[in-house]
């Protein structure tokens, strides 16, 4: 338990270092309602390249299969979704990470099994490539990018 509260205040203590410690971060910003997705998503992989939202992957919740591997990119200027090329397979819940602008979506589940899966994607191309499976197999993971 004492590890818990540990990695609780230290959590904490990160937001509160960030809001305190972050010039011009805004205190009291507004919420505004921008277009839908084009369906609802559950456990999908996300992330931003060059000033667009991409959303890969996850539960096609109204769907009976539930399964999604199609790619969709919000355009936050036209405030419109867009279709864009389907993954190679269903990944859900994967981690997701950025690095020169292109997307990775890393590891996840498929039929109930973890997956070791790094799939590639190239906006500029609206391609993916399959790269190095991970040692171990994971899902509801976390990736990070430092510098």
């Amino acid at each position: 338990m004492l590890i818990l509260k540990r990695s609780v205040w230290v959590s904490l203590g990160i937001v509160v270092a960030f809001l305190w410690g972050t010039p011009g971060y805004p205190q009291n910003g507004t919420w505004t309602t921008r277009a839908q997705l084009p369906l609802p998503l559950a456990s999908a992989a996300a992330g931003a390249v060059d000033g667009k939202l991409y959303v890969a992957g996850g539960w096609d919740c109204p769907s009976t299969d539930l399964s999604y591997k199609g790619t969709l990119l919000y355009d936050p200027d036209t405030n419109t979704w867009h279709r864009k090329a389907d993954m190679p397979d269903f990944q859900l819940s994967a981690a997701t990470a950025v690095v020169d602008g292109t997307l990775y979506v890393i590891g996840g589940y498929n039929a109930g099994l973890a997956l070791g899966t790094v799939l590639a994607y190239d906006p500029r191309t609206d391609t993916w490539t399959t790269r190095s499976p991970m040692p171990t197999p994971r899902f509801y993971a976390t990736a990070g990018v430092i510098d």
